[in-house]
């Protein structure tokens, strides 16, 4: 994975999992449901994020990679 990608997963990852934290907590002291959902709907929007990330890196790297290379080209050979 490109350093930067992977820096930009990292990131988004660790925030996520410290918000996931906090909603862990949330639902253990019998939170309000809708504030429940609501963090855990920016907890989605980081994991899709991430994904985001991951796959721009297949894009740029491994798919690029495989176009230029030809069927045998790419990243798992």
């Amino acid at each position: 994975m490109k350093a930067e990608h992977q820096a930009g997963v990292l990131r988004r990852l660790r925030i996520g999992r410290g918000h996931l934290d906090g909603v862990v907590r949330m639902v253990e002291e019998h939170a309000y449901c809708p504030e429940v959902m609501k963090q855990l709907s920016g907890i989605q929007d980081w994991v899709q994020g991430a994904n985001r990330l991951v796959l721009r890196n297949q894009l740029e790297t491994c798919v690029a990679d495989a176009v230029r290379e030809g069927p045998h080209g790419g990243c798992g050979r």
